[in-house]
C-alpha cells in the first residue's frame, strides 16, 4: 500500500475520524509535512486547523536519526530517547547542545506558522494530532507532552503510516491512535507515499489560512 500524497493521505484518515470530532474539536498538525494531511482532515470534517511546530534532535554526526524532540511554542516540551541516548554513548553535553540548537530552528518554525496572536486556546479542547507519518516517535511524544502541559485532555492522534512497535509505544498516550497502514517490514514513511517531496513554507502558511477550512477561533488578546 502507497498513498499518492499526502492529501490523500489526509483524505484517507478523515474517513475514520468522524466519531472523534464535535463542535470543539480542532485539527493540530505538525509542520512541515503534517500540514497537508492535517489540512485535508480538517476540510473534510469542517473544524479548525493549526500548526505546532517541532524538532527533532539529532544524534552526533547523523543529524537524521532522532534521539530526542522539542515541539511547542516558547516554552517547548522535550522528549528524550533514552535507549537511542544510552546505545550510541551521546553525552549530556551534546544533548544540552543539540537542545539549544534545535531551540533557535523551533522559535523560526513558531515565527513562520505560529505567532503570537495565531495559536488556538489548548486547554479543555478535544484536539486531532495529525502528522504524514511516525517512525521513531520522538517528535509525536514531544508534541503530546506540550499538549498536555497546555491543558489538552487526552488527544486523539491520527497517522498515515507508522511502525507497529512505536504505535504500541504511543497508544497508552492518548484517548485513540488511528493509523490505516501499519507495514512491517517498516523502513521509512516516505517510502509509502507515491510524492513524499519536501513541503514549501509558503504552502504550508497557505494551507494554515485556507478559506476551504473554518477559521480557528484565536484567544481575544487582554489589554
Amino acid at each position: 500500500m502507497r498513498y499518492v500524497d499526502r492529501p490523500a493521505a489526509g483524505r484517507r484518515l478523515a474517513e475514520a475520524l468522524g466519531p472523534w470530532t464535535d463542535e470543539g474539536t480542532l485539527v493540530v498538525a505538525l509542520p512541515r509535512g503534517g500540514v497537508p494531511v492535517g489540512h485535508e482532515v480538517a476540510r473534510a470534517l469542517k473544524i479548525p486547523l493549526a500548526a505546532l511546530p517541532a524538532r527533532k534532535l539529532g544524534a552526533p554526526g547523523r543529524p537524521e536519526f532522532a534521539v530526542g524532540a522539542l515541539a511547542g511554542y516558547e516554552s517547548p516540551a522535550v522528549a528524550l530517547d533514552n535507549e537511542a541516548l544510552q546505545s550510541l554513548g551521546v553525552t549530556p553535553d551534546y544533548v544540552a547542545e543539540e537542545i539549544a540548537r534545535q531551540r533557535a530552528r523551533l522559535a523560526e518554525s513558531v515565527a513562520r506558522f505560529a505567532p503570537p496572536g495565531e495559536r488556538p486556546v489548548l486547554r479543555g479542547r478535544q484536539i486531532i494530532l495529525v502528522d504524514d507519518g511516525v517512525a521513531t516517535g520522538a517528535t509525536l511524544r514531544a508534541a503530546l507532552t506540550f499538549l498536555e502541559a497546555q491543558g489538552a485532555p487526552p488527544v486523539v492522534l491520527a497517522l498515515p503510516v507508522g511502525p507497529r512497535d512505536t504505535l504500541r509505544k504511543l497508544r497508552p498516550l492518548v484517548r485513540a491512535l488511528l493509523c490505516p497502514w501499519i507495514p512491517h517490514p517498516f523502513y521509512a514513511v516516505g517510502d509509502h507515499y507515491e510524492n513524499f517531496d519536501p513541503v514549501p513554507d509558503d504552502e504550508v502558511q497557505a494551507l494554515l489560512r485556507s478559506p476551504t477550512v473554518p477559521a480557528v477561533p484565536f484567544p481575544v488578546p487582554s489589554h
